[in-house]
């Protein structure tokens, strides 16, 4: 059961930074837009 909610942890960890990676692509390209 630790394995699994570890694993679970890692997966719920790497959606997270692709939001993040998401979010700061779609502001990287509205600011190379207004400049």
């Amino acid at each position: 059961i630790l394995v699994q909610f570890n694993l679970m942890n890692s997966l719920v960890q790497a959606e997270e930074v692709e939001a993040v990676l998401a979010n700061a692509k779609q502001v990287l390209h509205q600011f190379l837009r207004k400049s």
